[in-house]
């Protein structure tokens, strides 16, 4: 079996690629931002969601990617101003938009887009949400 279903790891890749695109933002996972859900921190200007989650192989690929493993991406960025927020986003689409992650020696298909959602208010602030899809 050629794919690694531990999404701690998938997590880890990703981030790896948006880090430096969006910094100095920092990036989290859910129930991990600082001054929310009772997190310790105060809340930050701007910061990014990334979540990553294992789906099931669409239906025509998957006798022959049997062996594989298929991943949904979505990357949340929020900030105070609207335009600081697609900025981000767009920063986001430029890292992660048809790249490759490489785990255990092998290598995914492109991340490929799968949907986005515009900046708008959210609590204060703005976000806004890209998301892919890839396997492994």
């Amino acid at each position: 079996m050629i794919h690694e279903p531990d999404e701690r790891v998938h997590h880890e890749a990703i981030k790896a690629l948006v880090t430096a695109a969006v910094a100095p933002a920092e990036i989290y996972a859910h129930g991990e931002v600082p001054g929310i859900d009772g997190n310790e921190g105060d809340l930050l200007l701007q910061y990014v969601l990334l979540q990553v989650e294992r789906m099931p192989l669409p239906v025509l690929q998957a006798p022959r990617l049997s062996a594989r493993t298929s991943w949904w991406v979505q990357v949340r960025v929020v900030d105070t101003g609207v335009h600081n927020c697609q900025r981000l986003q767009q920063l986001v689409i430029g890292a992660v938009e048809n790249e490759r992650i490489t785990l255990a020696g092998h290598e995914s298909t492109p991340l490929t887009f799968d949907v986005a959602e515009a900046a708008r208010p959210d609590d204060g602030r703005f976000s806004a949400a890209i998301s892919y899809t890839y396997t492994l």
